[in-house]
């Protein structure tokens, strides 16, 4: 949570390829050392390594800048796709790992070690993966070199200004580039925080802190009710996951078939009144149940699932769609900050609160009753304004190196009108 915005403002300044693999690296210390954990605080030290290496901002900052608005919500639809195929694939091998009992060297292999051996070894071809076929897309200024007719390595020939002859000495260059770049990075913390101070997407902000709270309270529960109701194991308990990533994937599938058809924010629309309908079916059904049939149970999951796919898409599409392109790997740490504290608070709360079905789903509500007023007074903003420019120029309007020469959403909003 807290690594996320700095690694976010790297990938904005570094090469985004570099980051990946630092960051994948991280993780496979973290995950090493919980594999190798002999104790409480071995394990911490190992969760709190790999959090360090988390790179979905980057990710999603790198999505965001090598895709035009057009087609944001579609290629963000396969990413997270992707994920949840992951949460698909992760159930099914824990059917695998409870049977390891062997040891490499003086480490145990055993059910509770495996996942992060096993997280060390996916991570590992991750990096080769990047290493080998990841390409950096090419800077705004290459490419403009290009379209103008120039190499991308080249220097013209003559130069109509006199000055550009002749190089400033070198210690006084190199002083004076390094004053340069940290009022440039001031500027780009503080134009970043002017973004999000915004109330449209202060909003955004909330939604996804609330998506993530709501989640992971679900998550928490979810298990306690099928012990407390059905007296399942792991391995049903497993099976459900596996069910449930894949409707998440067929919801991704309708999102991604009629996205060009749909603005982002009627797809949160969508996502809120199932959402809540969920919290209302729930306080109704569960206080005072002794015994919760299956169509019950199955119907408020039901509502639930189907809600947040139209969440977890439409939220950072809409978000990388109404903030500056050049500003993405920072506003996408930041908004996995919301990311983080969502699934910390969720289940905290969720494991708190159980058994106290009225307090817990009243809690739950409260946030989204702040969302759905804030929503709804910012929802002419909630959609991104047209670009000033077209064709390939338009990829590239927010990656210029000088500030003043991009211009944010809410700039070309106010030009139009």
């Amino acid at each position: 949570m807290l690594c996320s915005p700095f690694v976010g403002w790297l990938s904005d300044h570094t090469s985004v390829k570099t980051i990946l693999m630092v960051t994948l690296a991280v993780n496979v210390v973290g995950n090493l050392v919980y594999f190798a954990a002999q104790g409480a605080w071995m394990v911490l030290l190992g969760r709190i390594v790999a959090g360090m290496g988390a790179c979905s901002g980057v990710v999603m900052s790198y999505v965001v800048r090598v895709t035009a608005e057009s087609e944001r919500t579609s290629t963000i639809t396969k990413v997270i796709a992707a994920q949840e195929a992951g949460l698909l694939i992760g159930p099914s091998l824990a059917f695998i790992i409870q049977y390891c009992d062997f040891d490499i060297g003086p480490f145990p292999v055993t059910p509770l070690t495996s996942p992060g051996l096993l997280m060390v070894i996916v991570l590992c071809v991750s990096i080769l993966v990047v290493a080998i076929w990841f390409v950096n897309p090419p800077s705004a200024h290459y490419i403009e070199s290009v379209l103008n007719g120039q190499s991308g390595d080249t220097k013209p020939a003559s130069s109509p200004d006199p000055m550009a002859q002749s190089a400033p000495p070198k210690d006084v260059s190199s002083s004076s580039q390094s004053a340069f770049s940290q009022l440039k990075a001031r500027g780009h913390l503080k134009d970043a925080l002017r973004e999000i101070a915004q109330l449209h997407i202060a909003t955004i902000f909330l939604a996804q802190f609330v998506l993530l709270f709501n989640q992971s309270t679900l998550e928490t529960i979810v298990t306690l009710l099928t012990d407390k109701f059905y007296h399942w194991g792991q391995t049903n308990n497993s099976l459900m996951y596996m069910v449930i990533a894949a409707t998440f994937i067929l919801i991704y599938i309708f999102i991604h078939a009629v996205n060009h058809r749909i603005q982002d924010r009627y797809l949160i629309v969508v996502g809120l009144i199932l959402e809540t309908a969920t919290f209302v079916f729930d306080m109704i059904i569960l206080p005072n149940a002794t015994d919760l049939p299956m169509y019950q149970f199955v119907l408020a999951c039901g509502l639930f699932i189907c809600g947040l796919p139209f969440f977890m898409i439409a939220v950072p599409a809409l978000f990388s769609k109404l903030t500056s392109k050049r500003r993405q790997g920072l506003l996408q740490g930041l908004l996995q900050v919301c990311t983080s504290l969502g699934c910390i608070c969720g289940p905290l709360w969720g494991g708190s609160s159980f058994n106290r079905f009225e307090l817990m789903f009243g809690v739950m509500l409260a946030p989204m009753s702040l969302l759905i007023v804030m929503f709804l007074l910012s929802f002419r903003k909630l959609a991104p304004p047209p670009l000033l420019v077209s064709g390939s120029n338009a990829l590239f309007e927010h990656d210029d190196d000088d500030d003043d020469a991009s211009t944010t959403p809410d700039e070309r909003r106010h030009l139009i009108n």
